[in-house]
């Protein structure tokens, strides 16, 4: 039975909506219009007193991956927020933009049945009115005093909520602290929102700081001797002199000045300023910076401009815009790595692998690469760096099975200098920050040792690494690439590879498939023929004997193993054809052991005549088709491939078919 008290409330709400006893002028405005969207939009009922849903497993980790640059820049900031709070017993939540928790602190581990805790959904359409859902959708700083919210059972807290917003104005997060304390007025929690939204735009800085660490930021202040020592609006500016950033104070106020459109406008657009000269009288500036005017109506600020790190202030403003156009060149240049669509032929399964790349491809979304030795996954792995963002930067790999256990430790995490007996001098710079900004690929990932996927598992949530002997830990940005030929589940099922890192690195998993397996088998063996003889015998072509004997092939080593036959052939063959009598004997041999049939160059018993026989009239009543013979026989074509070499059927002159 619901008590009195809620009951009251229930009635304090419906009266209010409908303009009854209550006065509007009583609530927050911003409340009264959550309580109006609960009812009218979402009709909820407020005297529900079930917990919130609860999010686990692979959908809370949809919602916490694409903050991780987010969490990892903001969580020294979210961790001193709590301390500060938590004595006054408040419990300190992350909610991404949808409303899902993502980060929790408390001295009192979940509470609320789980609405206090990772993966609670606070979104309004749920939950009615609280302070993550109100604030995602009034983007505003929201209090909401425990018989504020709609649902009965939130009226026992008060929460406080802040946005987050990023460099183009887009909602990223929001951060909120609840209180269980019920003593207190409304009134008495305003210091706390001011704590929260205080503690959401360090965070917002903090980020907007590290994303354009390569770009000119300018600082705009109405009073000078504030410039250095307050943040308030804060615009990035490429090379070309244009706006490709703003914090959320530089978009209300350049919009206050008529400015509402402010991305990929040109500083001279927005201020009486050329971006040249702001540039030349950089080495000049004080820390009370320049006098500037926005838009129409001329408003003043003090402008103070802080240049990229790549670029030395003093430089003339052709050598600053060439050294940033320089490191943009860099940046997106893609040679030296393969085209993804290169890599999928017409192959059915390689043509989605690749369809699906190129939509994670910039996504901060670790990737895991499987299939058998010799398949490509390198290859692939390079084509994925080539076609990001990051193609400019460093693809740095490590293949886990090729180096001793002792020593991928410190070729990962590299060592300051002196960290051991026999360290270089100076150290080493390790894998993982080598990588840093660009693309870290990791072969063979389930060989990798115990203790160092518990490292691993740390640098990869942190997004930090601590060199072996340095104090202290060096900020790293990753994207990881991983592949391996060994099924990782298995191992996670037999404790040899850690559950949560295999979580990490699965975020998108392709199964990259075997050369036998592949439906453009033809054109791949063309291909590599043709690219390992360009130059040097550019006519050089497989007559169709060897290239049945190819095709039956069942390539263990897959792609690997067909470039080092290819180069075989390409070393014993006299003339412009390859034919069967230049392929090696692996090729053979390998169908001996499979097979009981003798190979193409010994005499055929009187059954095997037949069987041929057989296979000759099949092909010929499907006018030597393939795929019919293959639905006329109820065999798979691989099976007819081998069949055709095993019995020595070619194809005749001025036919594109097979025939005995």
């Amino acid at each position: 039975m619901r008590s009195s008290k809620s009951a009251h409330q229930n009635d304090l709400i419906a009266k209010t909506l409908d303009g009854g006893v209550a006065r509007l002028d009583e609530f927050d405005p911003l409340i009264v219009r959550s309580w109006r969207r609960s009812v009218e939009g979402y009709r909820l009922d407020p005297g529900r007193v079930r917990a919130p849903r609860v999010l686990t497993g692979a959908a809370l980790r949809q919602h916490r991956e694409p903050v991780e640059p987010l969490l990892a820049h903001s969580r020294e900031i979210f961790i001193r927020a709590h301390q500060q709070l938590s004595t006054a017993g408040y419990v300190l939540l992350l909610a991404d933009a949808s409303g899902v928790t993502i980060e929790f602190l408390s001295q009192h581990g979940t509470l609320l049945g789980g609405g206090l805790g990772l993966g609670a959904c606070w979104d309004e359409p749920e939950e009615g009115t609280n302070a993550i859902g109100a604030c995602i959708i009034e983007k505003a700083p929201v209090t909401v005093h425990r018989a504020e919210h709609f649902l009965e059972a939130h009226r026992i807290v008060t929460c406080t909520a802040a946005p987050i917003f990023g460099p183009r104005g887009d909602l990223l997060a929001v951060l909120n602290a609840t209180s269980l304390d019920v003593s207190g007025e409304r009134k008495d929690k305003f210091l706390a929102q001011q704590f929260i939204a205080g503690t959401a735009h360090i965070i917002e800085t903090t980020a907007f700081f590290s994303e354009f660490q390569k770009s000119w930021i300018l600082k705009l202040n109405e009073r000078a001797g504030l410039l250095e020592t307050t943040t308030e609006s804060l615009l990035a500016i490429n090379a070309e002199g244009r706006v490709i950033g703003a914090n959320r104070v530089a978009f209300c106020e350049l919009a206050g000045c008529g400015l509402p459109t402010i991305l990929g406008r040109a500083i001279s657009d927005l201020f009486d300023i050329e971006f040249e000269e702001l540039l030349a009288k950089t080495p000049a500036q004080t820390g009370h910076g320049l006098l500037v005017h926005a838009g129409a109506d001329r408003r003043p600020y003090f402008a103070l401009l802080r240049w990229p790190k790549s670029v030395t202030v003093g430089q003339s403003f052709y050598q600053s815009r060439q050294s940033t156009n320089n490191t943009i060149s860099k940046r997106n240049d893609r040679s030296g790595f393969p085209e993804l669509a290169s890599l999928a032929g017409d192959d059915p399964e390689m043509l989605r692998n690749i369809q699906m790349a190129k939509r994670v491809v910039d996504r901060p979304i670790s990737i895991l690469l499987q299939g058998e030795t010799g398949v490509g996954k390198e290859l692939f792995a390079r084509a994925l760096h080539g076609a990001s963002g990051r193609a400019g930067e460093q693809f740095v790999a490590l293949n886990c099975a090729a180096i001793p256990e002792s020593l991928i430790e410190s070729e990962l995490f590299g060592y300051a200098d002196g960290a051991f007996t026999g360290a270089r001098k100076k150290g080493m710079k390790g894998k993982i920050l080598q990588a840093s900004g660009g693309t870290l690929f990791l072969d063979e990932i389930g060989d990798m040792p115990l203790d160092l996927q518990s490292r691993l598992l740390r640098v990869l949530a942190q997004n930090e690494v601590h060199p072996l002997g340095e104090e202290q830990a060096i900020p790293v940005v990753l994207h990881v690439i991983c592949a391996t030929h060994r099924d990782i589940r298995d191992l996670v099922a037999s404790g040899k590879f850690r559950e949560d890192l295999y979580f990490r690195l699965a975020g998108m998993t392709f199964k990259l498939p075997a050369l036998r397996q592949r439906a453009d088998r033809r054109a791949l063996i063309e291909g590599i023929l043709q690219k390992e003889s360009a130059g040097d015998r550019d006519n050089i072509v497989f007559d169709e004997s060897a290239m049945t004997v190819l095709l039956a092939y069942d390539w263990p080593g897959n792609i690997r193993q067909l470039q080092n036959i290819v180069r075989y052939c390409l070393a014993v063959v006299d003339g412009p054809l390859v034919t069967v009598k230049d392929l090696p004997p692996e090729v053979f041999e390998k169908r001996r052991e499979e097979s009981s049939s003798p190979p193409a160059d010994e005499p055929l018993d009187a059954r095997q005549k037949v069987g041929r026989e057989r296979l000759i009239a099949a092909l010929k009543s499907n006018r030597w088709e393939i795929a019919a013979t293959a639905r006329t026989l109820g065999v798979a074509r691989i099976t007819l491939y081998r069949s055709i070499a095993r019995f020595g059927i070619i194809r005749p002159k001025g036919s594109d078919r097979f025939q005995a």
